[in-house]
């Protein structure tokens, strides 16, 4: 089961009911006939169903850390050093295209000079279709300002195209999970209100409960 902190309070409330349901059927309070097991095999299947979903939100929110996290390690093109280097984010600006972009400082010489990719995925894209359709000649005829090898140049539209795929994808899958969130939800609370009926029933001194 995930974390705590992924489940909603009324899915902790559900839970709670649940295991106080099984209980009553192990001590004897609720009469373990086919109608209790068939119940219980429907609330099961919803634990089931409520731990994927919580599963699926640690793995989102983790995935949104991953992409958020400005790491203190990393490397850029020092423009002193005239190569790769490590280096150390200090912060973050707007270059004069408007994208946000790194404050990067060489651990070599100490030169602080910015990124040339966005820190953005929104604006990364952007980049990709500015340096594409500005950078790039679209003629043979006019000469390339960057000389880019015809691998590279495809390497680099690769990584575009999978960008984009992978920003779709995120999106699809946060708008599906949404709506699965949305059914549960309202199973999850239907199911609740009838366990509380039981539960109430319990509590007020009835004898053996029957489920119908």
């Amino acid at each position: 089961m995930g974390g705590k902190k992924y489940f909603k309070q009324h899915e902790i409330e559900f839970l709670s009911l649940y295991h106080s349901f099984k209980g009553m059927i192990v001590d004897g309070t609720i009469k373990n006939n086919e109608n209790a097991m068939q119940f219980i095999d429907i609330l099961e299947s919803m634990v089931e169903s409520l731990n994927d979903i919580v599963e699926w939100r640690k793995e989102a929110d983790e995935m949104e850390d991953i992409k958020n996290n400005s790491w203190d390690d990393a490397s850029g093109d020092c423009p002193v050093c005239n190569e790769t280097v490590n280096v150390t984010i200090k912060g973050e600006t707007v270059n004069d295209l408007g994208f946000h972009v790194n404050i990067l400082r060489c651990n070599i010489c100490s030169t602080e000079f910015n990124d040339h990719l966005p820190t953005k995925e929104d604006e990364l894209l952007k980049w990709y279709e500015y340096f594409f359709n500005h950078l790039i000649p679209q003629s043979d005829s006019v000469s390339n300002l960057f000389e880019i090898p015809k691998e590279e140049l495809t390497s680099l539209r690769e990584l575009y195209n999978d960008l984009k795929k992978n920003q779709h994808s995120i999106k699809e899958s946060k708008r599906q999970l949404e709506l699965i969130e949305a059914t549960a939800d309202r199973q999850m609370k239907a199911v609740t209100q009838y366990l509380y009926v039981i539960y109430g029933h319990t509590i007020s001194g009835e004898d053996q409960i029957k489920l119908n």
